[in-house]
Formats: C-alpha cells, sequence, structure tokens
C-alpha cells in the first residue's frame, strides 16, 4: 500500500528562482541532505521523460529517476526507483494569499528506498528538513558588491 506524507513552507523568493533550484538534480543533494551523486543520463533539455543515475556516495544500489512532470514554474515531479521500491515527489508552487508556498508530496511503494531515504520511515520529518533547507538557501541575500581592478 503507498504511503503519502505532504510537507509544505512558505518561501520569501521568486517562484520562478525556487522552481529552477528545485529542477537542478545536481544541486538536489546539497538541500535535501542526501550523501549522493547524481547524474544526467539522457541527452537535451530538462523535461518529461529526462532520466538521471543516482549513486549513493557510501556504496548503496544506485537508483533511477525519471521526470514525471514538469510544468513551469508551477509544478515539477519525479519518480525514483531502486529495486522494488519507487517514490513519486511533486513539487507545488503555489501563490497565496499569505506568501508563495511550496509543497513536496512523497508518495512511497514497497521498502523505502535507502538510498534516497537515509531516515527510513521518516518522508514527512525528512521532507520538512529539506524545505526549511531550501527556504534559507532561497531567501538568502544576493551579494551586490562590484569588484573593483586594480
Amino acid at each position: 500500500m503507498p504511503r503519502t506524507s505532504r510537507t509544505s513552507v512558505f518561501i520569501n523568493s521568486d517562484r520562478e528562482q525556487v522552481f529552477n533550484h528545485v529542477k537542478e538534480f545536481t544541486k538536489m543533494a546539497e538541500w535535501r541532505g542526501d550523501q549522493v551523486k547524481i547524474e544526467k543520463v539522457t541527452p537535451g533539455i530538462l523535461g518529461i521523460g529526462s532520466r538521471f543515475k543516482v549513486e549513493a556516495v557510501d556504496g548503496k544500489p544506485a537508483a533511477e529517476i525519471e521526470v514525471t512532470d514538469y510544468e513551469f514554474p508551477l509544478r515539477f515531479a519525479y519518480k525514483a526507483i531502486a529495486g522494488k521500491s519507487s517514490h513519486e515527489h511533486i513539487f507545488d508552487f503555489h501563490l497565496k494569499e499569505s506568501g508563495k508556498q511550496y509543497e513536496e508530496t512523497v508518495t512511497s511503494r514497497g521498502p523505502l528506498l535507502s538510498t534516497l531515504m537515509p531516515r527510513q520511515g521518516l518522508a514527512a520529518p525528512a521532507s520538512k528538513k529539506a524545505l526549511e533547507t531550501l527556504k534559507a538557501r532561497m531567501e538568502q541575500p544576493v551579494s551586490t558588491e562590484t569588484i573593483k581592478s586594480p
């Protein structure tokens, strides 16, 4: 039976900027906290059907990721598969009266993926921590300092 968790956070940042950051699989480990290396295996620009190979730094089994939804800047989704396990991650980017809300829905089937979810059984807390890290990164002030030449 699938297990689903939903986590959301308000981020004071441009929706398009957050979407562009979330879709960068090569940077995902930085804000998700996973110890993995992610490499694109399909040619061309990122879109539905794009696939990635995930290798855990600690040598755990690899997983494959496939982009399943790509609607800039509203929704981004992918499915991660390792053996008989799968996770579907859906990121929704909402504009609400109270601000900009970013929601991640994770649906897991089969044993939890130890490669992508090292904190087994903790999908919601892991997603919450990841979104809080994303929030901190996206709300950092951008330096506009000019470098002067000698």
